[in-house]
């Protein structure tokens, strides 16, 4: 068995409209989905780009051409209540530590990571410092604040990320989810994190759990919770990137099974999928003797459970591969009590999932954000990272 076709593209909503790319909601003047109103700022910087960062700050705010600033297309404001210079690479530390929590997030101007050795460069140390504190943070480096402050593209990558970061959802889906609940999964030796996507429009939110064999299955019990308080929950998803070992499968039963008695689920219909990001096929589609990227939302589906879906390609990424072929992914649905599904649909989730990167509004992602977000708390945690549960509900990890 081996068919194909196109996934049907999502429609992106925000607070005052639809739009089919973020950029063009922002354009429209739409206004984002659900946000604050004002961020308030604290700002890090060292006194050779201290004009570069006022100068982009302000750009944040106010906008350029390409761009019209935070208070025209986020309807928010950003007050900048301090602004720290610091003389030598081991002096953001100090500050970090002496940062009020009062603030909404704090903003780095850092070296360039090519330009400090490991041990000095402050990235690294500013997150472990704030995020325990649950504050959320944005670095930006030296060389994008002086040579690209005024760069359309790059300040409003930045607006979303420091938007996001706060508690923002700067989009969402006009459409629900086939399934009414899908749990992304990610896993190492210190615990699992977890992240969880439902109701309509689409809610997001992130758990993370230390321990075990316990810790999963309590990421499960505590995602579910969360996607009971809209409403009863019967269809669950659960994406992980790269293989689901048994034991784990076997862990994931166990929690459904404990959801069900304590009342959080009756009765579920429940699949696991493998969302693989490395393998070696790819999608190519053919004109006479010449190769094209595919367009986004094209799939292969090998077997009955098993499919390649390219969630990049055309008009993203150039028609021509020669530069840049896109790398697909694959899904497999590979255990659960469900196997009826209908497996395009459960295939769009995964497409539609990965359109709701909320740090860029010009590219989307390979992953889904299930699977992305929960890779991306890992990584951080595994580097000691201890997100405070003060950051709970905001996507400090961007």
């Amino acid at each position: 068995m081996r068919k194909g076709g196109y996934l049907k593209r999502p429609v992106l909503k925000f607070r005052d409209g639809t739009a089919l790319t973020p950029i063009e909601g922002f354009k429209l003047n739409f206004k984002p989905y659900r946000g604050a109103k004002s961020i308030s700022c604290y700002v890090i910087c060292k006194g050779n780009v201290l004009h570069a960062a006022k100068e982009m700050i302000n750009n944040l705010i106010y906008g350029v051409k390409g761009y019209e600033g935070l208070e025209a297309w986020f309807d928010c404001s950003l007050n900048v209540h301090s602004i720290v210079k610091v003389d030598a690479n081991d002096e953001y530390v100090k500050v970090a530590n002496e940062v009020s929590e009062d603030h909404d997030i704090v903003v780095a101007f850092i070296p360039d990571e090519m330009a400090v050795e490991y041990e000095e460069d402050p990235y690294m140390p500013l997150k472990r410092i704030l995020a325990a504190k649950g504050l959320p943070s944005q670095m930006i480096e030296e060389s994008t604040c002086r040579h690209l402050r005024d760069n359309s593209y790059v300040l409003f990558n930045v607006a979303l990320s420091l938007y996001s970061k706060t508690g923002g959802i700067p989009w969402t889906l006009s459409e629900p989810l086939y399934f009414d609940c899908v749990i992304g999964l990610d896993s190492m030796n210190k615990g699992v994190a977890a992240t969880v996507a439902y109701a309509t429009p689409l809610s997001f939110n992130w758990f993370i759990e230390s321990g075990g064999r316990e810790a999963l299955t309590e990421a499960v019990i505590s995602c579910l919770k969360e996607a009971k308080t809209y409403k009863p929950i019967r269809r669950i998803a659960f994406h992980k990137d790269g293989p689901l070992h048994e034991s784990e499968v076997e862990t994931l039963k166990a929690a459904l099974n404990r959801a069900e008695e304590i009342g959080l689920v009756h009765d579920p219909l429940w699949c696991a999928f493998e969302v693989k990001s490395r393998f070696t096929p790819r999608i190519l589609g053919t004109s006479a003797l010449r190769f094209y990227n595919p367009e986004k939302g094209v799939y292969v589906q090998l077997d009955k459970f098993k499919a390649i879906v390219a969630t990049t390609g055309f008009p993203e990424r150039p028609l021509s591969p020669a530069q840049s072929p896109v790398r697909p992914i694959m899904v497999e649905a590979v255990d659960g009590s469900w196997w009826d599904f209908d497996f395009e649909r459960a295939l769009t989730d995964v497409y539609w999932l990965s359109e709701l990167h909320w740090a860029s509004g010009f590219t989307s992602t390979r992953l889904p954000i299930t699977t992305l977000y929960a890779k991306r708390i890992c990584s951080f945690w595994r580097a000691g990272v201890e997100p405070s549960k003060q950051l709970y509900g905001k996507l400090w990890f961007l």
